[in-house]
């Protein structure tokens, strides 16, 4: 899979975005099973004085996405919260996530086993926090 994404982004604005590239030629070593390891792309928005940050990462190859990982982390491991992760693709809600607590962090993985058309822009967001993560999906 190729995720690009474009700087854009303040530590104002509602959405950030990170570069970050993984093409079908950067494949790791094939896997016990005889397969190829699905490469990994990801990105986050970051406070700057808080140590806030929201964070996604997509597993998978090309234009197919095998799993997503939804993050969110607080300003400190002593600070616990509760939220709900929201995957959008371009700008439409496309799948919620359940309600999860924890400390410091939280974190939900989704499975995804989608094809996505090229250029789809994925941006993940939790319902306790004004901003996102985005990549766009990209052959």
């Amino acid at each position: 899979m190729t995720a690009y994404t474009s700087q854009g982004g303040t530590s104002q604005s509602n959405n950030w975005e990170a570069c970050l590239g993984i093409t079908g030629e950067q494949r790791v070593p094939a896997a016990a099973d005889g397969g190829v390891t699905p490469k990994t792309a990801g990105s986050c928005w970051s406070e700057w004085f808080g140590n806030r940050s929201v964070c996604v990462a997509v597993n998978g190859e090309k234009l197919h996405v095998n799993t997503l990982g939804a993050g969110e982390s607080y300003e400190s491991f002593r600070d616990t919260g509760c939220a709900i992760p929201m995957l959008f693709a371009n700008g439409r809600m496309f799948r919620m996530g359940s309600y999860t607590c924890g400390r410091g962090l939280l974190h939900q993985d989704f499975a995804m086993n989608n094809d996505f058309p090229n250029n789809l822009r994925l941006c993940l967001g939790w319902t306790d926090i004004d901003h996102q993560a985005c990549l766009t999906i990209h052959d």
